[in-house]
């Protein structure tokens, strides 16, 4: 079952920038992962995934904040809270319970208090936002108010090995263009051009690394020829995988990405 919430439509937009570099999951893609128990579903909402993705097919960037979740229709009224087994891999933070009452056709949110009408299941969503401090393997526990595991789904931390960036520009208010490097490797934008990097993250392997909030960390070598925008909707709808900046002056400059294990730098000509 497709899982929405009130960040769904930011993290979609994000992950289909992210996607065009090879480093989102796509539509084939497991939305989540079933419990050891079979009790619960656990996925996590982030940078890189379409809606959900799967903690069993998609890695964590060390150093980064996700946001975990797991989702169940049994002992609906009781409390319950997601942690991490190992706390030196990921601490925790701004944890939440929400519950809803549905059927095939449609869901409401419900307080977790209340029943459900007649013909209406109802579903209990635990999140967390977890801080990955270290590289490893651990696992996400959903625990009951006696402190019960009552299901359990793995979770892998990894640093970066390699950045991967793609750079678009545009005209305030005009059509987006994706850029192409110069044979030095620096993107040629006109003063007075918006500008969206797009990045994301791959282990030593290959593999994807999702996060929610600062996995990569973009720095500016010269704010007076270009940096990030002051454009509050452009700061909203860039999500966690985009950095959107604006040319100010014509001149070179550089957004430097940094996440932990990896760097790369993004080179720019500012021009008239």
């Amino acid at each position: 079952m497709i899982r929405f919430n009130a960040l769904a439509p930011l993290t979609l937009l994000a992950a289909l920038a992210v996607t065009t570099l090879g480093t989102g999951c796509t539509f084939n893609d497991p939305l989540e992962t079933k419990g050891a128990n079979g009790v619960a579903e656990f996925s996590y909402l982030a940078t890189g995934c379409l809606l959900t993705c799967s903690t069993t097919q998609y890695q964590v960037l060390q150093g980064s904040s996700v946001t975990a979740q797991a989702q169940l229709s049994q002992r609906t009224d009781e409390p319950f809270i997601l942690r991490v087994k190992d706390s030196a891999i990921g601490t925790l933070s701004h944890a939440d319970q929400s519950c809803s009452c549905g059927d095939s056709n449609s869901s409401a949110s419900v307080d977790c208090n209340a029943s459900c009408p007649g013909g209406k299941t109802k579903s209990v969503q635990v999140s967390v936002d977890v801080q990955t401090t270290a590289a490893g393997d651990t696992t996400l526990e959903l625990v009951d108010a006696k402190g019960l595991v009552v299901d359990s789904a793995p979770m892998t931390v990894h640093a970066a090995a390699k950045i991967n960036a793609s750079v678009s520009s545009e005209p305030h208010g005009g059509a987006r263009t994706a850029g192409t490097a110069g044979v030095d490797g620096a993107y040629t934008v006109k003063v007075g051009n918006d500008v969206i990097v797009s990045f994301g993250a791959t282990d030593t392997e290959g593999n994807n690394l999702i996060f929610t909030q600062h996995g990569i960390v973009p720095t500016y070598s010269d704010p007076k020829v270009l940096s990030v925008t002051s454009d509050v909707i452009d700061q909203v709808f860039s999500g966690s995988g985009t950095e959107p900046a604006v040319a100010h002056a014509a001149g070179n400059a550089t957004i430097s990405l940094k996440a932990q294990g990896a760097s790369t730098d993004v080179k720019f000509h500012v021009v008239k």
